[in-house]
């Protein structure tokens, strides 16, 4: 069991001699002394000695401890961010405040990572989910950009500080134009939906045009059947044109719309189209009373063809709000252009390093319980004896 890095309260223990404090610390940094053992060391350092030197020098120590341990105990990475702010706010010393801002973002950085090596196939099929991940890695690459950039504060001259920021800002702005293509392609797929919910629409109005105009002719020709040959001739003329139109929507309904959804459509438009045929028969062969009948049956289907297709506008507009709520006009500063985001961290991150600590935690917190679980499955994995599978490097 490793040593837990809470600070005993102050009662507990007496202040530790400086001396003592030096020869602990030194005696920390010796390979052959265990792990637990070296934490305990510094951890008692931490918490009894009042030097603030030796306090930082301690805490600085325990987090780089901490950090080497965060790949297999991904909890170790609070303690290891608490450890580094801890050395750089009590240090006075330079070396050690600059040490401690530089591993502060290696820390940070190690989370990003870890998230994204973790990121499963299930979560990438999601695109909620991934958006969600990726932003998260902004927020963090963030912070260690932050880290790397405060030791330049410190040390103007330190080029591999520099270096490092400039690697992050590249590695979040990356990440930015891969969100910015998602979003855009999810605005798109929007605006698609909204479309076929629009043409679905116009559709079914069709469709009750044509039932209604079915409808009419039918009444027509048995309230008032022509009564010479050029009211025959318009008869014909009309439900001809009927036939046409009831064509024409059945073709643009199976060009703009997945087949299997407009299935039950296309079977009473089929039917409608039947009964329009033996209405045009019995109209040649001078049945009024038949070619009556089967516009009836035609207006019939031809309703409940605009029936179904209404419901499938219907859904589609619902579907679409929907999505629309859950997204809402959320506006995340992890989408911001790389270079709004610089502007910003530059103003921003020398002064508060821990300015978005509450929201690294939260996602930190949720990383480590996905961590724990995985680890549980692995061991679980191990223990049947099967090769392990080893994932590739981010």
């Amino acid at each position: 069991m490793l040593a837990t890095s809470d600070p005993a309260p102050e009662s507990e223990a007496d202040a530790m001699d400086p001396q003592i404090a030096r020869a602990r610390i030194t005696q920390s940094m010796d390979t052959g002394v265990t792990l637990d053992e070296r934490l305990e060391m510094l951890i008692e350092v931490r918490d009894r000695c009042e030097d603030p030197d030796l306090f930082a020098a301690a805490s600085l120590n325990l987090g780089t401890l901490y950090l080497g341990l965060i790949d297999e105990q991904p909890e170790r990475y609070s303690d290891a961010v608490n450890a580094f702010r801890s050395a750089d706010k009590r240090g006075i010393t330079m070396p050690i405040r600059v040490r401690a801002r530089y591993n502060l973002g290696h820390a940070h950085h190690s989370l990003a990572k870890s998230m994204a090596s973790n990121l499963t196939a299930e979560a990438m099929q999601d695109i909620d989910e991934l958006l969600t991940a990726l932003k998260s890695q902004v927020v963090i690459l963030q912070s260690s950009a932050g880290a790397f950039r405060s030791v330049m504060e410190l040390d103007p001259k330190d080029q591999q500080a520099a270096s490092n920021t400039e690697r992050v800002r590249q590695q979040i702005k990356q990440l930015q134009d891969q969100i910015a293509e998602i979003e855009q392609m999810i605005k798109d797929e929007k605006q698609r939906q909204t479309e076929q919910q629009e043409k679905q629409q116009e559709q079914a109005d069709k469709l009750k045009e044509l039932a209604e105009q079915q409808q009419s002719e039918a009444q027509e020709t048995q309230d008032s059947p022509p009564k010479d040959e050029d009211e025959q001739e318009k008869q014909k003329s009309d439900q001809t044109e009927l036939c046409t139109e009831t064509e024409s929507t059945q073709e643009d309904i199976n060009q703009q719309n997945d087949t299997q959804k407009t299935q039950q459509v296309m079977d009473k438009i089929e039917e409608a189209k039947e009964a329009q045929k033996k209405a045009q028969q019995a109209m040649d062969e001078g049945n009024q009373k038949e070619a009556g009948e089967q516009q009836e049956k035609a207006a019939q289907s031809l309703k409940e063809a605009a029936d179904a297709m209404q419901a499938l506008a219907d859904e589609s507009k619902q579907q679409g709000q929907g999505e629309q709520g859950d997204q809402g006009e959320q506006q995340d500063d992890a989408g911001k252009p790389a270079d709004e985001e610089s502007k910003e961290s530059q103003e921003s991150e020398p002064k508060d390093q821990g300015a978005d600590s509450d929201q690294i935690d939260e996602i930190a917190k949720q990383l480590l319980d996905k961590e724990r679980r995985e680890r549980e499955s692995r061991e679980a994995y191990k223990a049947t004896g099967r090769p392990t599978k080893v994932k590739k490097d981010w």
